[in-house]
């Protein structure tokens, strides 16, 4: 099979209709089945990465584990399928685009929208972590945003059971250097709060416009988490209210004892904010960190 499809080509039984995108993994189609004349999103592993075991089994374990996935803010998968070589497997379609798409086009958004997104994702992750899986790759490029606003998480290529720790063969660990949180980067295990310090960082990144740590490489990506102290949202945009702020710092604290524990917090506390027009003094089991 050509490493690119054409419109009119078929995967499987599926019709392709065109490129929707393309990653280190492998390609994204819309594609549709001429039987139910449904129309669905369709993730084909890479020809070369197919010749790769790691690379099959991560491929497998992301289909597999969001197959398991139910719930209104996660893309769901139907059917992992292999047609003439080729490893794919089949998704809603998400019409719209990812949120670090609409951001290249539409520039910072507004506070109230801001955390909008950050509520929705972290309704999704309290999903996810109450089937007892990490997502470990929280970012823009993987919350797909539909045309009526609603948010979708995607991509569970990297999500595993909490407690474990995942590498490659060659010891590195996997993950997007920008939002990594301390414990991937050692190698410890990883827990929910791993994901809400990279919900963190994109809540930093979304409020003020820039990350929390800027760097040039993975090295130093991976020190600045490590080591380095943010500069808190209220010195980086005036105006922000300080509940905020010390929120914010709690989702990034480097300890993940002394992290925001869970999803439902930073929910609850999001949609405290959005309901009512008030940010929330620091619950209580945080203030003493």
């Amino acid at each position: 099979m050509r490493a690119v499809l054409e419109p009119g080509e078929h995967l499987g039984r599926y019709e392709v209709e065109s490129v929707l995108g393309r990653g280190g993994m492998g390609v994204v189609y819309k594609v549709r089945d001429p039987r139910s004349k449904m129309a669905y999103a369709a993730k084909v592993l890479h020809r070369d990465a197919g010749s790769r075991r790691d690379s099959v089994s991560r491929f497998k374990t992301e289909a597999r584990i969001a197959r398991r996935l139910t719930h209104m803010n996660v893309v769901h998968v139907f059917a992992l399928k292999l047609s003439k070589g080729a490893l794919f497997y089949v998704m809603e379609l998400v019409e719209g685009a990812a949120l670090d798409e609409c951001l290249k086009t539409e520039g910072p958004f507004p506070l109230d929208r801001s955390l909008a997104v950050v509520r929705e994702v972290a309704a999704a992750l309290q999903y996810v972590h109450s089937k007892r899986y990490v997502h470990r790759d929280v970012k823009p490029g993987n919350i797909l945003i539909r045309a009526d606003g609603h948010l979708k998480l995607a991509d569970f290529g990297l999500a595993q059971k909490f407690g474990r720790v995942r590498q490659t063969r060659s010891g590195h660990v996997l993950g997007t250097a920008k939002y990594m949180a301390p414990e991937l980067i050692e190698g410890t295990k990883v827990y929910p709060q791993t994901d809400i310090y990279a919900l963190g960082v994109m809540t930093y990144e979304l409020i003020a416009g820039r990350a929390p740590f800027e760097a040039d490489n993975t090295e130093i990506y991976m020190d600045l988490h490590l080591y380095a102290k943010h500069r808190p949202l209220l010195d980086v945009r005036g105006g922000t209210d300080r509940n905020l702020s010390l929120f914010v710092d709690k989702m990034l604290a480097k300890s993940p004892s002394h992290r925001v524990p869970s999803a439902q917090m930073v929910y609850s506390w999001m949609d405290f904010y959005l309901t009512s027009g008030f940010f929330a003094d620091l619950p209580r089991t945080l203030r003493d960190y």
